[in-house]
Order: structure tokens, then C-alpha cells, then sequence
């Protein structure tokens, strides 16, 4: 299918198309309501950019951070703080 020059993906879910779901998560079609929901990620991008949450953990990347949040179902927050990468 072709409209205004671009190919629009029939199997792309538009249920998920406008739909933001925040950090750490994705939209999922669940298939028995054709509709979209929100869910964790599975997983993040291997790149290393550590970042400390303010649960006290060193994670490896921003993404890893809100990932975990998500997963556990509390909000952890980027903290501009130095001590957790230097705790042992």
C-alpha cells in the first residue's frame, strides 16, 4: 500500500502507533483485543554509558535504568551524584 509516497506497513500494529508508553516501555498488540498496551522492555541497547539511580545501583546505561523501574514497579530517578560509582 502507498500513500503520499511513503510505504505504509500493513502488519506495523496501528494500535500502537500513537501510543507512548513512557520510559523503559514499549507498546504490544495483545492479540485477542487488537488493542495496545504498555509493557517492560525485554531489553535495552548494549552500550555502556553508566548512569546511578537513586535506589543506590550503578546501572550501564539510561535505558537499563528505566528498565528496572518499570520491572519493579517503583520509580527510580537518574541521580547527579558520583558516590555509586566509586562504592565497592
Amino acid at each position: 500500500m502507498f500513500s503520499l509516497g511513503f510505504i505504509v506497513h500493513s502488519s506495523y500494529p496501528r494500535s500502537c502507533e500513537h501510543k507512548y508508553c513512557g520510559l523503559g516501555r514499549h507498546c504490544v498488540v495483545n492479540h485477542e483485543t487488537d488493542q495496545g498496551e504498555c509493557k517492560c522492555l525485554d531489553h535495552c541497547k548494549p552500550h555502556y554509558k553508566p548512569v546511578c539511580g537513586s535506589d543506590g545501583k550503578l546501572y550501564q546505561n539510561h535505558c537499563e535504568l528505566h528498565r528496572a523501574s518499570c520491572l519493579r514497579g517503583h520509580r527510580i530517578t537518574i541521580m547527579h551524584s558520583e558516590e555509586c560509582f566509586y562504592k565497592v
